[in-house]
């Protein structure tokens, strides 16, 4: 077993980040399945336009230093490389090479296709749009480790550690980084978790936390804007982020434990966006 599927596949959440078609970087979370040796993201159709995007960044990133629930063969780090889309319209290629690793490491899919009933009757749920990544580079990043500053407002806390990504000269670069504020609600101060020089240039800082190990609630949140990078004149190692897009207030951390009736809702508006998805597809190949 290589590094990178060492990697890819003993871990639980992975991190993505891409450079957008304006030259911002995005980032969401995933679990990064692997397609015989090829890490790969499976999106249902619910999430169709993200994956697109994603597949159509000239780079991308994934990101691995969650370490719950991750198996004994998970080392953190970071691949980079060029992302390329499949659409498995009728999920055949799903179901064939990648639903059992899905139903293994992200229980919340069980619901929809842990049987060949269920999978009778949550037929939507298979097909996929498969975002694959040709690796470039493995870079090694520390794990998350639980410790760090947080926000003095419970409604909208900082995370523990956050993956930061910068654009560099159109390469994506990853760091994991505390951050913390800085007085202004428009600049965080960035501090790398394993020392060393932050980059300079458009950036983004993506936290995300779950539930383990049901994983029943699972929440992401991004800040983007320009990372100063840190000074070549100091030894300080930190730089800022100056925030031009942040979290709508009271949507960072872990979401509140859903009721019975709104996990239900929520299945259904899922399984209605999938099928709308899906029914776009068709159209198109029609």
């Amino acid at each position: 077993m290589d590094s990178v599927t060492r990697t890819v596949h003993g871990s639980s959440l992975a991190d993505v980040a891409w450079i957008d078609d304006d030259g911002g970087i995005r980032a969401c979370g995933a679990v990064v399945l692997l397609w015989g040796e090829t890490p790969a993201i499976a999106f249902s159709y619910a999430y169709a336009d993200l994956a697109r995007s994603i597949a159509a960044a000239p780079q991308a990133a994934f990101a691995f230093t969650e370490t719950r629930s991750t198996s004994s063969t998970f080392v953190p780090g970071a691949i980079t490389g060029r992302p390329a889309l499949v659409e498995d319209y009728d999920g055949s290629t799903f179901t064939e090479e990648l639903l059992e690793q899905e139903l293994r490491r992200h229980p919340p899919a069980r619901v929809f296709a842990d049987s060949v009933l269920l999978r009778r009757e949550h037929w939507w749920y298979l097909p996929r749009l498969i975002v694959t990544l040709d690796v470039e580079a493995l870079r090694s990043l520390p794990p998350r480790t639980g410790q760090g500053p947080t926000s003095s407002d419970a409604k909208r806390p900082l995370a523990v550690e956050y993956l930061l990504a910068v654009s560099v000269d159109g390469r994506l670069q990853t760091h994991l980084v505390r951050a913390a504020e800085s007085g202004s609600s428009r600049a965080l101060l960035l501090e790398p978790v394993a020392g060393g020089a932050l980059p300079r240039g458009r950036a983004v800082l993506a936290g995300q936390d779950a539930s383990f190990p049901d994983r029943q609630q699972w929440s992401t949140w991004q800040y983007r804007g320009f990372c100063t990078g840190s000074s070549p004149d100091s030894t300080e190692t930190g730089a800022v982020l100056e925030v031009a897009e942040a979290p709508e207030p009271g949507s960072s951390g872990l979401e509140p434990v859903p009721t019975v009736w709104q996990r239900m809702r929520r299945e259904q508006k899922y399984g209605k966006a999938c099928r709308q998805g899906v029914a776009e597809a068709e159209r198109r190949l029609a």
